[in-house]
């Protein structure tokens, strides 16, 4: 090879290896994963699966193979009510929804019936409400399990002063966990049509039935309603907000429903679509699930550590471009010697 054409070659050498270092990482780069949303909320565990409790009154009757807990109550008061709280994995107290009712004036018994399912379950309490509001507490049991055998019913006895001093009470809104929702795909490109779908289970974790239970989602602004359907009940779109009616659920039941939409293609990079969905009962139960987002990938959708900030399109147009200058380069050369 001449002297000449070694400045030629070691140029065009030096062009071609800063067009591949360019290129690789346009080629090797992986789609971006999606950014940790908020730590989910603790679950509440299951009160178990015992089927219908009932109350008993005073009858004395015991379902066969179940048991049963009794409430005494000594007081001066009327108006009072009564009811059964069971505590969660955060600590928090909740109403068991069929364990309620009102109390005699001046006290009396309250008894409930306990299925073999939820023999030894706990922990539970029994509070004394002043009125059917329940809005303060006025008593409160220690904390007790629920029988472990038919011969071995439980006996709980609580006494109120003529002025008792309300105590704190901590009885909030069903857990989140009793609806969850997930969503598909988490990230979106901002030039593409594509089919969002969300999966939402609702759970009904207590002993009994709950009844009239009704979701809502309403979409995110941007999206536009594709399609849904329920594993019980019915469900379709009123304005904007899908509005599924379940019906009944009973212990331990489960129903899943699917909700998809679609975007338009025309979203901004960086966009995030966040879908909030609730939850009510014709018993008063309500609550929400937590969110769900969906991120319309581009600038504002960081990169992975050590990757070009540059898209692959334009890596490899910069390939593309070092690549003809090269050959132009040669060209000419050549021409010049000719």
């Amino acid at each position: 090879m001449s002297s000449n054409r070694r400045p030629f070659f070691v140029i065009l050498s030096v062009l071609l290896l800063v067009a591949f270092l360019a290129a690789v990482p346009a080629l090797a780069q992986e789609p971006l994963p999606p950014r940790p949303g908020s730590t989910d909320l603790p679950e509440r565990p299951s009160t178990g699966e015992s089927g219908q409790s009932s109350s008993r009154g005073n009858t004395g009757d015991t379902a066969p193979g179940g048991s049963h807990i009794t409430l005494s109550v000594s007081s001066t008061k009327s108006s009072l009510w009564a009811g059964v709280e069971w505590l969660d994995s955060v600590s928090a107290w909740n109403r068991v929804e069929g364990w309620q009712g009102a109390l005699p004036d001046g006290g009396g018994t309250q008894d409930w019936w306990v299925g073999q399912a939820d023999f030894g379950k706990g922990p539970f309490r029994w509070v004394v409400y002043a009125g059917s509001d329940k809005s303060t507490v006025l008593s409160a049991s220690e904390p007790f399990t629920l029988p472990t055998s038919a011969a071995a019913p439980l006996q709980i006895s609580l006494t109120l002063d003529a002025d008792p001093t309300p105590v704190p009470t901590n009885t909030p809104a069903p857990a989140p966990s009793w609806l969850t929702q997930t969503v598909s795909p988490e990230v979106v490109q901002p030039t593409q049509t594509v089919t969002i779908t969300w999966k939402l289970v609702f759970t009904n974790p207590t002993p009994q039935t709950i009844q009239g239970v009704t979701v809502r989602d309403t979409l995110p602004s941007g999206l536009y309603y594709a399609g849904s359907r329920a594993s019980k009940g019915n469900v379709g779109l009123v304005g904007d907000t899908v509005v599924a009616n379940l019906g009944d659920v009973p212990p331990g039941g489960q129903v899943e429903i699917t909700v998809e939409a679609m975007t338009d293609g025309k979203a901004s990079p960086g966009t995030i679509y966040t879908n909030k969905v609730t939850y009510s009962s014709s018993g008063g139960n309500e609550g929400m699930s937590k969110e769900a987002k969906v991120t319309v990938a581009g600038a504002s959708v960081l990169p992975v550590t050590g990757a070009l900030l540059a898209s692959p399109v334009t890596q490899i147009g910069i390939l593309v471009i070092v690549l003809v200058g090269g050959a132009v380069l040669f060209a000419r050369r050549r021409a010049r010697k000719a």
